[in-house]
């Protein structure tokens, strides 16, 4: 198929105009791959940090938690010991 000899000039310009679309194309994805990889970046610096601080919370936790029971145990021997002591009195 041959094109007519007044198309060809239009036909250049338009294979120009989609080369050139095809171009910024290019561009465009670049630049929102880039964009894309410093937000995933920036996600999981954000990610690692809050699970850093969600390790650090817990291990606080369990360790109040200890403390706690420690504290509790204390108390329930102390009552123990102080019942005990009352009811020697009361023999005495």
């Amino acid at each position: 198929m041959t094109v007519p000899r007044e198309d060809y000039d239009g036909l250049k310009k338009y294979a120009r105009l989609l080369e050139q679309k095809l171009r910024k194309c290019a561009e465009e994805q670049e630049r929102l791959e880039r964009m894309h990889s410093r937000e995933i970046k920036h996600r999981q610096k954000l990610y690692d940090e809050n699970l850093q601080t969600i390790r650090q919370l817990w291990c606080d936790n369990r360790e109040w938690n200890d403390r706690r029971k420690s504290l509790q145990n204390m108390r329930r021997e102390h009552m123990s010991a102080l019942a005990v002591q009352s009811l020697d009195n009361r023999t005495v």
